[in-house]
């Protein structure tokens, strides 16, 4: 019997188990190990190297930054490669 001081809750299953902390953590995303210009130049900012996608681009041509070119005009980065490099931008 229910009475007016009683509250009643509809919960999923997936709720209750939020509810009580037993849910799973989101595993990490699995790092790109190939990159396009404009992940490329999310990538960089994201790890404290502030960039622009033309600079990137100068940047290839210069042959300054680590890329690989597929035909004439797909260019792609190795994330190794850009860490590396990052990591010798901000010494």
């Amino acid at each position: 019997m229910v009475d007016d001081n009683t509250m009643v809750c509809t919960l999923t299953v997936g709720q209750l188990k939020e509810a009580l902390g037993l849910t799973e953590p989101d595993p990490e995303p699995t790092k790109k190990e190939k990159l396009t210009v404009p992940e490329a130049v999310e990538y960089l900012n994201e790890i404290g190297i502030p960039i622009t996608k033309s600079t990137l681009y100068r940047y290839t041509m210069d042959s300054t930054i680590p890329f690989k070119r597929f035909g004439e005009r797909k260019i792609i980065f190795n994330t190794t490669e850009l860490d590396s490099w990052a990591q010798e931008k901000l010494k």
